[in-house]
């Protein structure tokens, strides 16, 4: 997928939008949005090379909306390096969180 439009990959007309396999091809911008996975041993190594390169980071990965209990070492790492950088990472969470719990108490 890596060099193709994203237009064109979602059956559109090109849109100028290219995907990219490395974060270090990311054109400048605020935000950063990582919707891929939910356990955040997983999602860390997605996170910081983003928050590196100064990117603020919303993430749908849950266990970021609370890490410092139960992934504490994880926790440390992304804050740091947010800190560094004056960036910020948030965890909005899918499941449980607004969506999922939307969804339940439909």
């Amino acid at each position: 997928m890596a060099g193709q439009d994203l237009g064109v990959l979602l059956g559109g007309a090109a849109n100028g939008v290219v995907i990219v396999s490395d974060p270090a091809n990311l054109p400048a911008a605020d935000l950063a949005i990582v919707a891929t996975v939910s356990d955040l041993h997983r999602v860390a190594d997605v996170l910081l090379p983003l928050l590196e390169r100064s990117y603020n980071v919303l993430s749908i990965c849950e266990e970021l909306a609370h890490p410092w209990q139960s992934h504490p070492d994880q926790a440390r790492r992304l804050d740091d390096m947010a800190k560094a950088h004056g960036v910020t990472v948030l965890g909005s969470g899918a499941n449980p969180g607004i969506l999922m719990d939307t969804l339940h108490s439909c």
